[in-house]
Protein backbone atom coordinates (compact mmCIF):
# COMPACT_ATOMS: atom_id res chain seq x y z
CA UNK A 1 0.00 0.00 0.00
CA UNK A 2 1.53 3.40 -0.82
CA UNK A 3 2.43 5.84 1.60
CA UNK A 4 0.31 8.31 0.41
CA UNK A 5 -2.76 6.18 0.97
CA UNK A 6 -1.92 5.50 4.36
CA UNK A 7 -1.53 8.82 5.31
CA UNK A 8 -4.86 9.48 4.14
CA UNK A 9 -6.56 7.04 5.18
CA UNK A 10 -4.76 7.15 9.00
CA UNK A 11 -5.43 11.48 8.57
CA UNK A 12 -9.26 10.52 7.63
CA UNK A 13 -10.08 8.15 10.74
CA UNK A 14 -8.32 11.75 12.61
CA UNK A 15 -10.32 13.77 11.57
CA UNK A 16 -13.56 11.36 12.38
CA UNK A 17 -12.21 11.01 15.97
CA UNK A 18 -12.19 14.87 16.05
CA UNK A 19 -15.23 15.83 14.38
CA UNK A 20 -17.34 13.78 16.39
CA UNK A 21 -15.62 14.76 19.62
CA UNK A 22 -16.10 18.25 18.78
CA UNK A 23 -19.63 17.52 17.91
CA UNK A 24 -20.43 15.93 21.21
CA UNK A 25 -18.73 18.71 22.92
CA UNK A 26 -20.98 21.07 21.25
CA UNK A 27 -24.00 19.47 21.99
CA UNK A 28 -22.97 18.84 25.61
CA UNK A 29 -22.33 22.88 25.47
CA UNK A 30 -26.05 23.19 24.52
CA UNK A 31 -27.36 21.05 26.89
CA UNK A 32 -25.55 23.21 29.43
CA UNK A 33 -23.63 20.00 30.47
CA UNK A 34 -19.91 21.71 29.55
CA UNK A 35 -19.25 25.43 28.94
CA UNK A 36 -20.34 26.46 25.14
CA UNK A 37 -17.93 26.16 22.08
CA UNK A 38 -17.86 28.38 19.65
CA UNK A 39 -18.14 26.12 16.87
CA UNK A 40 -21.17 25.39 14.65
CA UNK A 41 -22.55 21.90 13.40
CA UNK A 42 -21.30 23.22 9.80
CA UNK A 43 -17.33 22.85 10.81
CA UNK A 44 -18.16 19.64 12.33
CA UNK A 45 -19.85 18.29 8.98
CA UNK A 46 -17.03 19.76 7.40
CA UNK A 47 -14.27 17.52 9.32
CA UNK A 48 -16.83 14.72 8.64
CA UNK A 49 -17.21 15.30 5.04
CA UNK A 50 -14.17 16.48 3.74
CA UNK A 51 -11.54 15.28 6.42
CA UNK A 52 -12.86 11.43 6.98
CA UNK A 53 -15.22 10.70 3.97
CA UNK A 54 -12.89 12.63 0.99
CA UNK A 55 -9.90 11.66 2.80
CA UNK A 56 -10.83 8.05 2.66
CA UNK A 57 -12.16 7.84 -0.65
CA UNK A 58 -8.83 9.81 -1.93
CA UNK A 59 -6.97 7.13 -0.26
CA UNK A 60 -8.48 4.22 -1.51
CA UNK A 61 -8.93 5.31 -5.36
CA UNK A 62 -4.70 5.92 -4.95
CA UNK A 63 -4.49 2.42 -3.88
CA UNK A 64 -7.02 0.75 -5.89
CA UNK A 65 -5.96 2.19 -9.39
CA UNK A 66 -2.15 1.59 -9.94
CA UNK A 67 0.11 3.85 -11.96
CA UNK A 68 -0.19 2.89 -15.53
CA UNK A 69 3.55 3.15 -15.81
CA UNK A 70 6.59 3.98 -13.52
CA UNK A 71 7.77 6.94 -15.19
CA UNK A 72 4.46 8.83 -14.69
CA UNK A 73 3.84 7.59 -11.15
CA UNK A 74 6.44 10.02 -9.36
CA UNK A 75 5.26 13.53 -10.71
CA UNK A 76 1.20 12.88 -9.93
CA UNK A 77 2.52 10.95 -6.34
CA UNK A 78 3.75 14.79 -6.29
CA UNK A 79 0.15 16.28 -7.05
CA UNK A 80 -1.51 13.46 -4.11
CA UNK A 81 0.62 14.98 -1.36
CA UNK A 82 0.09 18.29 -2.65
CA UNK A 83 -3.39 16.97 -2.23
CA UNK A 84 -3.23 16.23 1.17
CA UNK A 85 -1.66 19.07 2.47
CA UNK A 86 -4.34 21.56 0.90
CA UNK A 87 -7.09 19.44 2.22
CA UNK A 88 -5.78 19.08 5.74
CA UNK A 89 -4.18 22.77 5.85
CA UNK A 90 -7.90 23.95 4.71
CA UNK A 91 -9.57 21.82 7.25
CA UNK A 92 -7.36 22.88 10.13
CA UNK A 93 -7.55 25.89 9.26
CA UNK A 94 -11.69 26.01 8.96
CA UNK A 95 -11.94 24.78 12.97
CA UNK A 96 -9.56 27.54 14.21
CA UNK A 97 -11.08 30.05 12.29
CA UNK A 98 -14.63 29.06 12.89
CA UNK A 99 -14.08 30.13 16.63
CA UNK A 100 -13.06 33.14 15.65
CA UNK A 101 -15.30 35.86 16.74
CA UNK A 102 -12.98 38.87 14.54
CA UNK A 103 -14.23 40.77 11.27
CA UNK A 104 -11.45 39.02 9.23
CA UNK A 105 -13.12 35.57 9.85
CA UNK A 106 -14.89 35.77 6.58
CA UNK A 107 -11.58 36.14 4.55
CA UNK A 108 -9.51 33.52 6.41
CA UNK A 109 -13.10 30.92 5.80
CA UNK A 110 -12.68 31.70 2.59
CA UNK A 111 -8.89 31.12 2.29
CA UNK A 112 -9.73 27.41 4.20
CA UNK A 113 -12.32 27.02 1.44
CA UNK A 114 -9.48 27.80 -1.40
CA UNK A 115 -7.25 25.45 0.16
CA UNK A 116 -9.97 22.60 0.04
CA UNK A 117 -10.55 23.56 -3.60
CA UNK A 118 -6.79 23.12 -3.96
CA UNK A 119 -6.50 19.89 -3.14
CA UNK A 120 -9.83 18.64 -5.67
CA UNK A 121 -7.96 20.50 -8.43
CA UNK A 122 -4.19 18.53 -7.29
CA UNK A 123 -5.83 15.04 -7.13
CA UNK A 124 -8.73 15.08 -10.31
CA UNK A 125 -4.97 15.22 -12.28
CA UNK A 126 -3.54 12.86 -10.69
CA UNK A 127 -5.76 10.04 -10.55
CA UNK A 128 -7.19 10.34 -13.96
CA UNK A 129 -4.06 9.29 -15.51
CA UNK A 130 -4.22 5.75 -13.31
CA UNK A 131 -7.75 4.91 -14.08
CA UNK A 132 -7.30 2.53 -17.20
CA UNK A 133 -10.14 1.74 -19.41
CA UNK A 134 -10.22 -1.91 -20.55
Amino acid sequence: MPLVTRIFLFSAFMWLLISLGLDAAVSAGRAGLLPALPLSGVTTLHGIVFGWITQMIFGVAWWMFPPASRQNARPLGGLAWISYGAMNGGLALRFIFESWQVEERALLLVISAALQALAFLAYAPAILPRIKVR
